[in-house]
């Protein structure tokens, strides 16, 4: 978590303030991949809307507001799926722009999601004894 504080306050400090409209791309690894081979990234799109199936390089989108409107506040935006996608546009960068016209910066992380064969994700869905 503190390293996730620092990296949003460097973040607010490195990046200089642009138009509504413009969002820079941040990888979190660009030199390594942590866990296997990189694979091109799986999504659909459907009328205006994205959503990843598969994400191989995470990384995070960061939508600025105007310098005039800024307040200095920054929110990260985890957009949901139900474990299985990543519902980008709808819960992701349109929350991260609606913040940005408020005053917030609004920064959409782009995270991998475990494959729907892996074990993680079918222990996720599945009720245990211990959550009983």
């Amino acid at each position: 978590m503190r390293i996730l504080t620092s990296l949003l306050f460097m973040l607010a400090s490195i990046i200089p303030g642009t138009a509504l409209a413009e969002a820079q791309v941040l990888t979190l690894w660009p030199e390594k991949f942590l866990g296997g081979n990189i694979q091109p990234d799986e999504f659909v799109k459907k009328n205006n809307s994205v959503a990843y199936r598969s994400v191989s390089s995470p990384s995070m989108e960061v939508f600025l507001p105007p310098a005039e409107k800024s307040n200095g506040a920054a929110v990260l935006v985890c957009p949901g799926g139900a474990y299985s996608q990543l519902a980008y546009t709808h819960e992701g960068t349109e929350i991260a722009q609606w913040l940005a016209g408020q005053g917030v910066a609004g920064i959409v992380l782009r995270y991998r999601i475990p494959r729907a064969s892996s074990a993680d994700a079918c222990r996720c869905k599945t009720p245990s004894a211990h959550s009983a």
